[in-house]
């Protein structure tokens, strides 16, 4: 089972190195690629004991979004609103309730409160821009996937996930990052909190209490 999840994997690999080099017009590393997406579909369906197939599609749908919006990020600095729009529209073809539609509106919404703000203060603070609007378009984007209170904890986890990855490269070079691209943070406190969210809130009551 797993060897097939993987080879299955293992050809969504290859369809994201084809997006991302058609998009961005440069040649990528294709193994980092094609087995990342391979080790994300093996841990995604082999944990599943009943088989949910809209949590298993709307699951896939966020990590494509997340590999290959990172990915292309990491690569040209730049985030392409027309993937973005792409992967907010195959979301909502996978909505199974009404409830589920609000949820979602009420998400973005949030989200695109919070980093509109720290963009503006971003902006009056050091008079130019502290993160792109692409960041922005790209938060909402995955707000699709989470609760409100989610959102809130994936916005500012990013930050923490760039400071880690800041110190460690310090750590090992002794050398500042001269640009951080700012969607792999996303993406990494996203699945974080998507799928062990629960973990991490009550491991913080545990602290606390």
């Amino acid at each position: 089972m797993i060897i097939l999840l993987f080879v299955i994997g293992y050809g969504f690999g290859k369809f994201n190195y084809w997006v991302i080099n058609y998009i961005t017009k440069q040649a990528s590393k294709a193994y980092l690629v094609e087995f990342g997406t391979a080790l994300a579909v093996v841990y995604l369906f082999y944990h599943q004991e009943i088989l949910d197939w809209h949590m298993i599609v709307s699951s896939f749908l966020l990590m494509e979004c997340c590999i290959l919006v990172s990915a292309i990020d990491i690569k040209e600095g730049y985030i392409y609103l027309h993937l973005l729009a792409g992967f907010c529209l195959l979301r909502l073809l996978v909505i199974s309730s009404l409830e589920e539609l609000s949820r979602m509106v009420i998400a973005s919404l949030v989200a695109l409160g919070l980093y509109m703000a720290i963009y503006l203060l971003g902006q009056y603070l050091f008079q130019k821009e502290a993160m792109g609007m692409g960041d922005v378009y790209y938060f909402c984007c995955l707000a699709l996937w989470l609760d409100w209170y989610e959102v809130i904890l994936v916005g500012i986890g990013a930050f923490w996930v760039a400071l880690v990855v800041v110190i460690l490269y310090y750590t090992g070079t002794n050398k500042m990052l001269e640009r951080l691209a700012f969607a792999p943070m996303m993406s990494i406190a996203c699945i974080l909190i998507y799928f062990y969210g629960d973990w991490f809130i009550n491991m913080y009551w545990q602290l606390i209490v």
